[in-house]
């Protein structure tokens, strides 16, 4: 009995054990561990891709999809990897690309195979790009003095791989076992007995990423190893799995993916979950791709002698952006304005009666004082101190101080609304059938209200649309690059726009209306204005997007039909925001005011429920 009992604790002190939580330590963390690993190595070997460095795509066989967009080639994805095959048992050797094109020619009878292979490694070129982290280990380990080589089974040429690893930051290593040149493998045990002969006393610690290749058959052979995960292995285990693996993802969509996954959010090997933890990155990754499509979008929707009137405040910024994304893509800009507008102003010159305000005010989002409402919205100062309203809940709240006040209220809107069409006039010569605005979204409210002041029907041209669309007549045209009438699901855009609109601001108060100085319409703007906190932000914020719009032009020269798809921007997103990819970091930077909502300032994630 007493063995029993004894064994019975023992019994539970082992399951105890096992089932504690373990406190994290230098034993758990890959990094700590590799580094315990480098100290006792003499020679210190790295494979060469998804180690070293990385492609820009979701898949390296997508490569072979460019191409054959590129020259209209059918097949050409299947036909590529079969000719790798057929290659090897043909030359009864390992083989080179100039191996595997012979192939296509001769068994495939491709045409202009030079010049398709000078494409292919000209991708190679452009979309390769470093693991960061590993070229830090991999140059202190040269200022360590550790001998540096490399061992890769690739069939790209020697020359080709050399440019590829100095573009990415390699160089200086001892020596390069490239398998086409040795007419050895790792995958079959054989390039190792030659790495061990040139290093015969040296302890040597191999870094790769393929569990047998670079873990399991060195190991056979006496070789240290230490597993680097690839850029792919972690984003395939993450929330991002499913959009990397969609069907019908095009070379665009590939090399989008590829760049989010393999060149940003997984490049590090040592990196437990995707985070978005530079205001540049956020840039490039986050507004860059949304931003681009969106003028790809107008570019295709206008012609060279439209007015494009980039509406304020988000159209500060956005004007800007256009103007390089034109420049970038060496295209001539259509006639371009950053045009002073805002729902206070453009709906406060065009109340003529109660039924406009009641309209106005069971139609609009405010909570605050009444006071401010007043004086905010309408520009008439009542007294009404410490009473708080919630509109449109609200509404019969003000509903008998709008009454008293309506003849001030009017005459006001009468002298805004002339004041208005001055500047008008004064700024692009009037409003006709060439002129689109250009906004953010998304209702087309200030489209509406211009319109209405105007009387002319105008096209406009916005990101997303909410599902309240305004049209003044029936020859209003609403065009959004993202339709909700088209695509339920793209009212997420909307749902979360206060995260672009947040970028997208003039670096001065809303407008609040005109005043007439020595017969000009000279504009009133309210007290805010960008603190030098939320300056900085947003200046690294558009360097990312800049950087995004330059290297995606520069894309579109290698490969014309470069048009990532909407689902894709959309599913990117949707996930950066749900999933928490942006960290808690950047998050607290969006802080804002916005004194046609509400008086006090807000976090942009803790209003949308995503922080």
């Amino acid at each position: 009995m007493k063995i029993r009992s004894l064994l019975s604790k023992i019994k539970h002190l082992i399951v105890d054990t096992f089932n504690a939580p373990q406190k994290p330590g230098p034993s758990s963390d890959p990094r700590a561990l590799l580094e315990k690993q480098l100290r006792t190595a003499d020679v210190i070997s790295f494979d060469i891709f998804d180690t070293l460095l990385t492609r820009k795509v979701s898949s390296p066989e997508d490569l072979f999809d460019i191409i054959a967009e590129k020259f209209n080639l059918k097949n050409f994805r299947e036909n590529r990897i079969k000719a790798d095959s057929l290659a090897r048992e043909e030359y009864k050797r390992d083989i080179n690309i100039d191996d595997i094109y012979n192939i296509l020619e001769k068994h495939y009878h491709l045409k202009n195979p030079a010049k398709i292979k000078k494409y292919e490694e000209d991708l190679e070129m452009a979309l390769c790009t470093p693991r960061k982290d590993i070229l830090k280990l991999y140059n202190k380990l040269l200022s360590d003095q550790k001998t540096v080589i490399l061992v890769s089974d690739m069939y790209l040429k020697e020359k080709t791989i050399t440019a590829m690893l100095k573009k990415c930051g390699y160089e200086n290593y001892s020596k390069l076992y490239l398998s086409n040149n040795v007419n050895a493998r790792k995958d079959t045990k054989t390039i190792w007995p030659i790495v061990k002969k040139d290093f015969p006393t040296q302890k040597i610690l191999h870094l790769g990423d393929n569990d047998v290749s670079d873990v399991a058959m060195p190991k056979e052979l006496g070789i240290d190893t230490f597993k680097i995960h690839s850029s792919k292995e972690l984003a395939h285990n993450s929330t991002l799995q499913n959009c990397l693996i969609t069907p019908e993802k095009s070379p665009a969509d590939s090399i989008f993916w590829g760049t989010i996954t393999n060149e940003y959010l997984f490049n590090s090997p040592f990196k437990d979950t995707p985070q978005i933890d530079n205001l540049t990155d956020l840039g490039y990754l986050f507004y860059g791709q949304i931003l681009e499509s969106f003028f790809s979008f107008l570019t295709t929707n206008t012609k060279q002698d439209d007015k494009l009137l980039f509406l304020a405040r988000e159209g500060y910024y956005l004007q800007k952006l256009y103007r390089k994304y034109a420049t970038y893509n060496s295209l001539t800009p259509s006639d371009n304005y950053y045009f002073l507008a805002s729902r206070k102003a453009t709906t406060f010159a065009n109340f003529s009666s109660q039924k406009d305000l009641e309209t106005f005010a069971k139609n609009n989002y405010y909570q605050g004082s009444i006071k401010n409402w007043f004086k905010q919205i309408l520009d008439i100062d009542i007294d009404a101190d410490g009473v708080n309203i919630t509109l449109p809940n609200d509404y019969e709240k003000i509903k008998p101080q709008i009454a008293k006040e309506l003849p001030n209220i009017i005459k006001k809107s009468k002298d805004a609304k002339k004041n208005y069409l001055s500047y008008i006039k004064a700024t692009v010569k009037g409003l006709d059938s060439s002129t689109k605005i250009i906004d953010l979204g998304y209702s087309g409210t200030i489209q509406y209200e211009l319109s209405k002041m105007t009387k002319k029907d105008l096209t406009g041209l916005y990101l997303a649309s909410s599902n309240h669309i305004k049209s003044y007549s029936k020859n209003s045209r609403l065009l959004f690059l993202f339709d909700t009438r088209k695509n339920p699901d793209y009212i997420k855009i909307y749902e979360y726009s206060l995260i672009l609109e947040f970028l997208l601001c003039a670096p001065y108060g809303q407008l609040i209306g005109f005043k007439k100085v020595r017969n000009r319409s000279v504009p009133i703007y309210n007290n805010e204005s960008l603190s030098e906190r939320k300056t900085a932000t947003v200046k690294s914020i558009l360097a990312g997007v800049d950087k995004y719009l330059k290297e995606t032009a520069n894309l579109k020269k290698l490969l014309p039909k470069y048009n990532i798809s909407l689902t894709s921007i959309y599913d990117f997103y949707t996930h950066c925001i749900e999933d928490n990819i942006i960290s808690h970091t950047i998050k607290d930077e969006f802080s804002f005011t916005d004194s046609f909502t509400t008086d006090e300032e807000k976090n942009v994630f803790k209003i949308i429920n995503k922080y």
